[in-house]
């Protein structure tokens, strides 16, 4: 083989003996306060897993292929231990020779934690802008303010009766082209769509002219009668 043989196979095995790094540890590893040489010092641990087979590296292997002194390999090794991102488990083969490893799940328990966080600060912001936009679209039908108390109730059609926003604004728009603009009205709403298992805007439409059809009125559970007029309004035109 020439050299510009050797080197294609060369390049090919690259290509296919490439080692599996957990992209989260590229990632956060600034953010668990690992050190550069401790991050690397992980992906070696790894690759010596993943690669050789060997789950237990010495520090003269790891030190081999970094740019550290032996004495740097030992005390990162402690430091990973100490800081709880590897464990040095003991056991025994099936030959009963008694042995060691790295455990790395405490890593990866550490990047999934991380992740969580993140996707849990994620959702978090996502819920603030969702009632956000419901408060704006509320105070803009109201035209003024909502109270504490106002919000509280918005968020409990959010949070506890687990109310789409599509739900919530229509039951909104029903109550202003009734003319019983108040949270009451709009709660007894959407509690009696709650009763017909009405979980559409669709739904609610053809339950609203159903109900004005018949001449009925949204009223509290107590049963307490309502006299007020309502003027007939067709959803399926809206």
């Amino acid at each position: 083989m020439n050299r510009n043989d050797w080197r294609e196979l060369m390049v090919t095995l690259f290509q296919t003996g490439t080692v599996n790094i957990p992209y989260g540890l590229l990632k956060f590893y600034k953010q668990l306060n690992l050190s550069e040489a401790e991050a690397m010092l992980l992906m070696h641990i790894l690759s010596f897993r993943q690669m050789e087979g060997k789950t237990f590296p010495t520090v003269h292997e790891l030190q081999e292929r970094m740019a550290v002194p032996a004495k740097d390999v030992v005390r990162h090794l402690r430091e990973l231990v100490s800081k709880k991102y590897i464990s040095i488990v003991e056991e025994t083969d099936e030959n009963g020779r008694l042995g060691s490893r790295y455990d790395v799940r405490p890593l990866f328990e550490k990047l999934a934690d991380r992740y969580i966080q993140q996707m849990g600060a994620h959702v978090i912001q996502k819920e603030e802008e969702r009632e956000a936009g419901l408060v704006t679209t509320f105070e803009q039908e109201f035209g003024r303010p909502l109270s504490p108390m106002e919000c509280e109730i918005l968020v409990k059609w959010l949070e506890e009766d687990r109310l789409s926003d599509e739900l919530i604004l229509a039951a909104l728009k029903e109550a202003v082209f009734t003319g019983k603009l108040n949270f009451k009205y709009i709660d007894r709403i959407l509690l009696e769509w709650k009763k017909n298992n009405v979980n559409t805007v669709e739904q609610a439409k053809q339950h609203a002219l159903k109900f004005r059809k018949k001449g009925s009125i949204y009223q509290s559970t107590d049963k307490r009668q309502h006299t007020d007029d309502f003027p007939f309004y067709n959803w399926l035109k809206s």
